[in-house]
């Protein structure tokens, strides 16, 4: 074999390298490795070949001294990130095969590699159906076909071949061979490169398996890639041969294949593309971040933020668009659509082609046309484009959207990662550039070039939203990963061997005491402190006796909240003091499996009221938080997070909801407060914003965070807030079992402190541990011998004694780094480093957090006996006093009630359904429908004409005369004037006196209901026009030939006709409103008559009352918006119907304006003779009046516009109520039949799971007595919770720390 090699260098280099391991046995390697560990100079340990890679992390490790529970110091080698995870994934069973936790970059780079070589197929392929050449070679030999004819025999045999499809005789029947021979080539070369695709891809994916260069899970996903280009293969096959089937001889068919099919190809290789480059990034992305996972981890922790979870998933949604919008593509190639409607954005007249077009019958394959829609979308080219187009505009305006959000945005532009900002841009580029290629390829009728390059585009287009998706998607398992190694090479405490390596810039790594102040807290409390934190979240705080708990207070910028960073390790926000102005509960819990997440869920717990009208009542002694009143607690989630850096926004936000009481805590929550504004509605709450944290290496502590106390108020009318922040304080710390944690700033006299005056006066100075803050402004001289006397106990005296802390403010700073920098600054500064070098054990928050950690668990454990006794008193008091009320209700309470909303919902439903003389609601409706019909009948518009003094009979009522009182002169014919109106009632006519302004006839007699009429002004709304008023409109709206006429002025008579219609149709409402409530109250008065007494008839009334109120107003939108949309444009499509009604009004005011003119000729001749006729001589001179005599009628444009106007007016009117009455029937009926029962059922809580005390307070003849009942069992089942949870947590206590327990 070396031979061999000596003679072909090649070989060695191709041949594989297997490891030693699979030539010799398991034990013996693990015998080996055990060796290699025990130090760094064993033998093995260099002989175990490492990559290039692993060996430039390697060379990043350096020496660290572990100090061992025996006191000698012991040497070792920590290992990088990548060379521990390889270790540890060879530690693992055998069942495990092995492989890697990451794989290797030549794999990554090899995925890439493939798909460059799929974009390129799949733009040959595009060039292959571009040219026509896909159904060159009619048969399909994988293995056999992939060379291409060697002589003429063959090509002459290839050539009769491809003469016998159906693409040569209908399309290309005088093809040459030489022609023939170039479209050959391009279909062979297509297919050859697809199987030397799949060769190059399935060979690779067997050796990387094989050496374990791929992952467990990275080597099945290129396994399901082999297998997708396999079926690739197939699909190609499968979508020429639907070009090569007989049934294309017919006449009328067109020689190419299947649009289905070609979409299939084209998806299927987009898929595997898209597979190939993003697991090709995920390969590259996750050995970067296992390269360096603290940055990893921060990335991650960035991109998980709850800001950018629109952004993340918008990406992906613009993906699954890009995706569709290529397969439309490929549906428009498929039926050669792009040669159709070459215009943009036109496609004919409009638009979009006509309705008939783009939903033809001739694609429909079925008699009863059920497929016509779908057939129409997929094989239609017209719509197939129209789709197109849609789709591709729809990708080009969310892509532009989603560029401005991260444009406009102030969050995107600090929370989005640079490369993701590249990426987005770089999306932007190649949408336009596709859409330029998209246009230019349909207008110049889709010419080679631009047609090849549009395909690539897309593909292209979806490259970068993939690349942009990688970028801003957290990679779970990566993330996993990266929480594995940072948990491994942070495992023991270390001191750094800084004689042999120089000194790292992280300062963790330089401090030779840095611990990890969260792991030394609390190890042994959890049980102890989490049992306590589940006692006072079920509540027994609030009626039994406080439990142990720790309080922060000290004055106003006192730095507590800096020490509450130090303490809890989150950060706090301190934008206009909105963390001191509530008080906040912070629950640390240990999570013992190192791979759960961490995570924060934020509570609103509120039990004050805020009376708002007595905001400037000041705390007195019976109210000793002023407005705040207290009442029932409520428990609220308000954000779950497991990113850290949100802690600080999301406490932001939700203290700002307990802030404003009288908002909704909902619109504050994070997602819903971009118009959220940032002010407060009061100063200071008493309500609580809890912090429920958890995650490896926490502390098991729970403290609460008081708002600082105040002196002075900024305003006069606020000064009752001081005595409102000291009983608030007191309230909190006044508890024998509350540990206190007084803040007090070595810049200032401690003797001026007003926490710590409260402290004194409530007598709690022997369960007060002080933190003295800010101890690099302490002066020297009398100010340190002051702060020397108070850490020795000379002055202030405390029963748990003074720690001295100091935080950096800056926000920036991590936790880690601030710790270190405090240790530096006690060792280093002057007066701690010595003169006070006595306390040094007191220095630091990590000596602090161990403080608490001992007293809050001594302070549990003394209390754990008094809390038991406690609870069971209380239980005796509840229990006896349950006993001592009378006996409820017996029986199922919830199926008495369901009955009677059973028996109510029946007879709702006959009485809306109707049918019957026992049921009149349809009836009465339809009486309603009929009085708003005739309502808009009567007030219907009028035309005015001059007046006469003789009335034609036949114009009944649609003549009024408007003129003076008493004989007419000529003088009062020329100002009076006669009203026309079509209306087909014969009524005698009144002549009143013509008014100063303009005039009006008697009103006539309107049909009224009983209470409330149609028209509730009472005067006659119907829309008066002149021949002189139209006249002006006709003049007004004259636009382009003599003798035309604008439509518009129609348009415009016609909406000042409608107008008054909205009036009516609210009256219509009324009146319907109320016949539904006379028919709701009269079945509940029926179906509820023996509870008439009880809560539950009160409380069905008023859910009654509410779901109409509810239902009238969304009916009210619905009305309006056909009454808007009637009178917006005035439309019709029925061309009979209206020209009939058209027709109609001008026959009869033709008729009415002839008779006019006759006897305003009659008038004439009358007074020049002076002899004048009356009654019916009159009429029947008028009548014998001929057309020639009268002479053409100088208004007969007029008369033509009025006609229009009333026509239509008339068409209108039966449209609207009958639309108006189908949307009663439709959606109001239907909602108070079906709904109102189900409202009542859900909102009376009789499926609820405390049904049955809900009902019973319902029904119950004493509601107080009722409530007390619930309260007490309410209160009980607390109880017995909570003796539960007593016991097993001191069984526990007993049983597993028993030494500690002794210890302390």
């Amino acid at each position: 074999m070396t031979s061999i090699f000596q003679i072909f260098p090649i070989l060695r280099q191709v041949a594989p390298k297997f490891s030693r391991q699979l030539f010799s046995c398991q034990s013996c390697h693990h015998g080996a490795l055990r060796m290699s560990s025990r130090g760094s100079n064993a033998p093995h340990a260099s002989s175990i070949k490492q990559s290039s890679y692993l060996k430039a992390f390697r060379s990043r490790t350096c020496s660290f001294t572990i100090t061992s529970s025996l006191g000698h110091a012991e040497a070792v080698q920590l290992p990088s990130p990548l060379s521990s995870l390889k270790e540890a994934s060879k530690s693992k069973d055998h069942g495990a095969g092995y492989f890697p936790e990451a794989s290797d970059k030549i794999v990554a780079y090899w995925l890439l590699g493939s798909a460059g070589s799929v974009f390129g197929l799949v733009v040959f392929g595009g060039l292959t159906r571009l040219t026509e050449s896909g159904l060159s070679i009619t048969e399909w030999r994988p293995v056999t076909g992939s060379l291409p004819p060697a002589n003429d025999a063959e090509w002459g045999s290839e050539f009769a071949k491809y003469q016998a499809s159906p693409e040569f005789k209908l399309l290309n029947p005088h093809m040459t061979l030489p022609e023939f021979k170039s479209i050959y080539y391009m279909e062979w070369t297509h297919r050859v490169w697809g199987r030397v695709l799949g060769i190059t891809f399935l060979l690779p994916t067997l050796y990387f398996i094989a050496k374990r260069k791929v992952s467990a899970r990275m080597a099945t996903k290129i396994i399901g890639i082999s297998g997708l280009l396999g079926f690739q293969g197939l699909l190609g096959w499968w979508m020429v041969k639907s070009g090569l089937k007989d049934d294309l001889f017919a006449p009328g068919s067109h020689p190419r294949v299947s649009q289905y099919r070609l979409t299939a190809h084209l998806s299927t290789a987009f898929i595997c593309y898209t597979a190939m480059l993003w697991n090709g990034l995920l390969i590259l992305r996750t050995r970067k971040a296992l390269a360096d996972p603290t940055a990893a981890s921060t990335g991650f922790s960035l991109l998980k933020r709850p800001e950018l979870k629109i952004f993340r998933r918008s990406v992906a949604g613009l993906a699954v668009l890009t995706f569709c919008t290529a397969m439309s593509g490929g549906l428009v190639a498929g039926l050669d659509a792009g040669l159709i409607y070459n215009e943009f954005p036109m496609m004919g007249q409009g638009l979009s082609p006509p309705k008939s077009e783009l939903f033809s019958d001739f694609y429909s394959h079925r008699a009863d046309k059920s497929d016509i829609w779908w057939r129409n979308m997929l094989e239609n080219p017209s719509l197939v484009q129209l789709d197109h187009r849609i789709m591709a505009t729809t990708t080009f305006t969310s892509i532009i959207g989603l560029w401005t959000y991260t444009k406009l945005s102030p969050m995107m532009k600090s929370l989005l990662p640079r490369l993701a900002k590249r990426g987005v841009h770089g999306v932007v580029g190649f949408v336009f550039l596709q859409v330029t290629l998209g246009i230019s390829t349909l207008i110049y009728l889709v010419p080679l070039p631009l047609a090849s390059a549009h395909q690539a585009g897309s593909l292209a287009l979806l490259t970068s939203v993939v690349i942009l998706g990688s970028r801003v998607w957290v990679p779970a398992r990566t993330s996993r990963l990266v929480t594995q190694i940072l948990s491994r090479t942070g495992g023991p405490r270390v001191k750094r061997d800084c004689s042999s390596r120089e000194p790292s810039g992280d300062p963790t790594s330089q401090d030779p005491t840095h611990e990890n102040g969260l792991d030394i807290i609390s190890r042994n409390v959890k049980k102890l402190v989490q049992g306590v934190q589940d006692l006072r979240h079920l509540g027994i705080e609030d009626f039994v006796l406080p439990l142990p708990k720790i309080v922060a207070c000290g004055d106003q910028s006192a730095g507590k909240s800096s020490l509450i960073e130090g303490i809890s390790e989150i950060k706090v926000p301190r934008e206009a003091g909105c963390c001191t102005r509530c008080p906040v509960e912070i629950n640390l819990t240990e999570n013992s499996d190192v791979n759960e997440r961490w995570i924060c869920r934020v509570f609103l717990y509120k039990k004050y009221s805020f009376e708002g009208t007595q905001k400037n009542v000041g705390a007195t002694r019976a109210r000793p938080l002023g407005p705040w009143i207290p009442r029932d607690a409520e428990d609220q989630h308000f954000a779950t997070t497991y990113d850290r850096n949100a802690v600080q926004d999301i406490l932001y936000w939700a203290q700002l909801a307990i802030l404003n009481p009288e908002r909704d805590f909902k619109a504050f929550k994070p997602g819903r407060n971009s118009h959220t504004p940032h002010t407060m509605g009061v100063k200071f709450s008493p309500n609580v914003v809890r912090l429920d944290i958890s995650g490896s290496n926490l502390p098991n502590l729970s403290f609460y965070d008081l708002p600082g106390v105040v002196n002075v108020a900024e305003y006069d009318h606020e000064r009752y807030l001081v005595r409102l922040l000291r009983n608030l304080v007191k309230d909190y710390i006044k508890a024998d079992d509350c540990i206190n944690l007084l803040a007090l700033p070595m810049s200032n006299d401690p003797a001026n402190s007003t926490a710590a005056g409260i402290i004194m006066e409530m007598k709690a100075q022997g369960r007060t541990i002080g933190v003295l803050t800010k101890p690099d402004r302490v002066q020297e001289g009398e100010s340190l011998e002051q702060w020397k006397s108070i850490l020795n106990g000379d002055k202030l005296r405390l029963g748990l004694g003074y720690h001295v802390v100091k935080n950096n403010p800056n926000p920036t700073i991590s936790h880690a780094v601030a710790r270190v920098e405090e240790m530096e600054f006690f060792r280093s500064v002057e007066p701690y480093a010595s003169q006070l070098e006595e306390y040094k054990p007191r220095f630091g928050t990590t000596q602090l957090q161990t403080a608490l950690s001992h007293h809050l668990t001594a302070q549990i454990l003394l209390s754990l006996p008094r809390i038991k006794e406690k609870i069971q008193k209380k239980t005796e008091t509840v229990t006896s006093e349950l006993n001592s009320l009378p006996k409820p209700l017996a029986g199922n309470l919830p199926m008495v009630i369901e009955r009677c909303i059973s028996t109510f919902s029946h007879k709702l439903k006959l009485h809306i359904d109707g049918g019957s003389p026992e049921y009149p609601f349809q009836r009465d409706f339809t009486k309603n429908v009929k009085d708003f019909q005739k309502e808009l009948a009567d007030s219907r518009p009028l035309l005015l004409l001059p007046f006469t003094d003789v009335v034609p009979r036949q114009a009944s009522e649609d003549v009024f005369f408007l003129g003076t009182p008493g004989t007419p002169t000529p003088a009062r014919r020329a100002d009076a004037s006669i009203l026309i109106d079509d209306s087909d009632d014969v009524k005698p006519l009144k002549v009143t006196p013509r008014k100063r302004h303009i005039a009006t006839a008697t009103p006539r007699k309107r049909c009224r209901m009983e209470d409330l009429p149609m028209n509730r002004s009472g005067k006659d709304p119907a829309k008066r026009f002149s021949l002189a008023d139209i006249r002006h409109n006709i003049q007004a709206g004259y636009i382009s030939l003599p003798g035309s006429i604008d439509p518009r002025v129609v348009e415009r008579m016609s909406r000042t006709s409608m107008e008054h219609w909205e009036d009516v149709l609210m009256s219509f409402l009324e009146k319907t409103k109320l016949l539904c409530e006379e028919v709701v109250i009269l079945q509940i008065e029926e179906s509820f008559r023996l509870w008439k007494q009880s809560r539950l008839y009160h409380e069905v009334l008023k859910i009654c009352e509410t779901f109409l109120g509810d239902a009238l107003e969304q009916q009210q939108f619905v009305v309006k918006r056909s009454f808007a949309l009637e009178l917006k444009k005035p439309t019709t499509y029925n061309v009979e119907a209206i020209e009939h009604a058209y027709c109609k009004a001008l026959e009869i005011l033709q008729a009415a304006r002839r008779l006019n003119r006759a006897n305003s000729l009659l008038n004439e001749k009358e007074e020049a003779s002076g002899k004048t006729t009356t009654g019916q001589a009159r009429r029947e001179k008028a009548s014998k009046v001929t057309d020639t005599t009268l002479g053409p009628d100088p208004f007969s444009e007029e008369i033509c516009v009025m006609s229009r106007v009333r026509g239509y007016y008339e068409w209108a009117l039966f449209r609207f109520v009958d639309g108006i009455a189908m949307s009663f029937q439709g959606e109001w009926f239907e909602n108070i039949r079906d709904k109102l029962p189900e409202a009542l059922t859900r909102q009376l809580g009789i499926e609820l799971e405390d049904a049955n005390e809900r009902c019973s307070l319902l029904l119950a003849v004493d509601p107080l007595v009722e409530e007390r009942r619930i309260q007490l069992k309410k209160e009980q089942v607390t109880l017995a919770k909570a003796q539960d949870h007593l016991s097993k947590l001191i069984q526990d206590v007993c049983e597993d720390e028993e030494s500690e327990i002794t210890a302390i």
